[in-house]
Order: structure tokens, then C-alpha cells, then sequence
């Protein structure tokens, strides 16, 4: 019996053309159009349940709520996709259309503020690459999140590795 689970997918490329196309099928397989009971498209940058990559790097002393003791985020959230109703917060937009929730998917990654991804994310250095390995660029990532059985899509910017 297939009951349309995904399981779990991460797309990560440089190129947001190849991000668009990815999106797009990854939507129109995910989410139905036709809004019902508990189903409606939508659009979120409330980051409450996205999950940035940071790993605990301190003393088992150390309390977790220590900011000390968790490494960098290694991913920017931009906003993510999903069509749980319940789930919708104030200042979230809803879509009709897989078109539209696509096309204001690619406005806010085109209009993501890559200077605080770097800020707050570091220049991606680190022990198993370094500035003598290559170069790193900006990256668009996509993740399937799985949330009480519903589909997100988180959608973040990441570093990409330009090996020699």
C-alpha cells in the first residue's frame, strides 16, 4: 500500500535555475492545489522547527542552554513550504497554486541577506576544508521535514565546496 510518504530528501546546489526545477517537482509530488479540511499551501519564515545544523560541541558539564557549547549553524533558514493548515501563523502567506508558492519561494531566496548567512553561519572553514583545498561559494538547500506526518520544505542557504 503507498500512501505518497516521503521519507526524507535534501537537494543542495549552487545554482538557483537547478534549485527552481527541484522545487518544482518536489512540490507539485508534495502538496495538492485544492485546499481541504486540513490541507492549505503555504509559505512560512518562522523558523521555529527548522533545524540550522548546529551540533554540541561543549563539556558534558555544561548546561545545553549555554551558547558556548554549540558550534555554528551551518544553515541560514530562508522560509520554508508546507500544507498543514493548523500550522499557519500570523504573517504567513497562502497559495493556490504550486506556480505561486514557487514563484514567492524564489523571490525570498533571490532576497535572502547572504551577509548575515555569513555572519552568523562563519566563511565554512573548517578541519576537513580549508582555504588551501579550494574555494566555498553560496548554496541553496532544499530539505523534506517531516512534521506529525505533514511535508515541509525547508528552504536555506548553505556553503558550497569548489574543490582544485
Amino acid at each position: 500500500m503507498s500512501i505518497n510518504l516521503t521519507q526524507e530528501l535534501v537537494y543542495t546546489t549552487d545554482e538557483k535555475k537547478s534549485f527552481e526545477k527541484i522545487l518544482t517537482a518536489v512540490v507539485e509530488m508534495m502538496f495538492k492545489e485544492e485546499p481541504s479540511q486540513y490541507a492549505q499551501m503555504h509559505m512560512t519564515q518562522h523558523s521555529d522547527y527548522f533545524h540550522d545544523g548546529r551540533k554540541w560541541i561543549g563539556p558534558k558539564e555544561m548546561s545545553s542552554s549555554d551558547p558556548k557549547g554549540w558550534s555554528k549553524p551551518i544553515y541560514f533558514h530562508v522560509c520554508s513550504a508546507a500544507d498543514y493548515k493548523p500550522a499557519i501563523q500570523e504573517g504567513d502567506e497562502t497559495f493556490d497554486s504550486h506556480a505561486q508558492l514557487i514563484q514567492r519561494v524564489m523571490e525570498h531566496l533571490k532576497n535572502a541577506d547572504v551577509k548575515k548567512f555569513f555572519e552568523k553561519c562563519g566563511n565554512g572553514l573548517h578541519l576537513d576544508f580549508d582555504k588551501f583545498q579550494g574555494s566555498i561559494g553560496i548554496g541553496y538547500r532544499l530539505n523534506h521535514r517531516s512534521l506529525g506526518g505533514w511535508d515541509n520544505l525547508d528552504i536555506s542557504l548553505c556553503h558550497i565546496y569548489y574543490g582544485k
